[in-house]
Formats: structure tokens, sequence, C-alpha cells
């Protein structure tokens, strides 16, 4: 079916009939379809006589992102500090055991840096094991002969 242009009377028409199917609560892609199939024209120029802020309408990544970060804003309308998360969290803690996650968090340290040096090691001892096992074949080739 060949698409064709519409007059003035035909896009009030379409509009008036998409506010309608938008007000009945229809979904956005049955009314761009059933636009398009009715008046003869492209879904993606059906489209465009819908309202904006039509039912089933995605905002843009955008907007929310703005919305996300505007919900994580404290009430004065600015994020809270770290600091202030922190000491929070500090204050709902007992003596023995803010000593403990002390005590912990610079046992995890060391530990990470034994564990670099334990890949390291392996590494290498890897990389030794290959030579070795190149040299026992080099050997094994000049018994051979």
């Amino acid at each position: 079916m060949a698409k064709h242009k519409l007059t003035a009377e035909q896009r009030e028409e379409v509009r008036k009939d998409a506010k309608e199917k938008v007000a009945g609560g229809k979904p956005r892609a049955e009314i761009v379809k059933a636009i398009s199939e009715k008046y003869g024209i492209t879904p993606v120029s059906a489209r465009n006589y819908l309202p904006n802020g039509a039912a089933g309408k995605k905002p843009s990544k955008k907007a929310r992102r703005k919305k996300a970060s505007k919900a994580r804003r404290s009430p004065a309308g600015r994020r809270p500090k770290i600091g202030s998360r922190l000491l929070q969290v500090v204050a709902k803690l007992s003596e023995s055991d803010l000593r403990k996650a002390v005590g912990m968090k610079r046992l995890w340290s060391q530990r990470e840096a034994l564990l670099g040096k334990k890949h390291k090691v392996e590494r290498d001892l890897r990389r030794i094991d290959a030579k070795v096992s190149g040299l026992d074949n080099r050997i094994a080739l000049i018994a051979g002969r």
C-alpha cells in the first residue's frame, strides 16, 4: 500500500484520534499501529501525532540519570558527604567492634600484599618449570642420537 501525505484536516483528525486512544489507556505500540493502518501512513509518521507524554513512552537516558541523581540527594538538595555517612556507621559501632574492624583492615591489606607476592612466585615457578622441561627435552634428543 502506497503511503501518502495527509491534508491539514486529516492531520487534525489523526491527532484527535490519537489523543482519544491515549486517554483510553491503550499501549503506545497499538495506538501507532492502528493509526498507521487507518490513515495509510508509516508507523514512524503516526508516532509524530501522539501527544507528548503518551502512555508507554520511555524517558531518555539523560532524563533517567537526572531523576536517579535527584533521588540520591538529601532533602537539602545536595548529596550527603561520605564522611557524614561514615560517621553514622561508626557511631553505631561499639568501641571493641571498631578496634576489630581497624585491625581486620590492617590484616586485610597485609593479606593482599602477600597474595600478590604468591601469584608472582607461582608465575616464576611455572616459567622455571617450563625451562626445565625444555632442557629435559633437549637432553633426551641428545641422548637419543
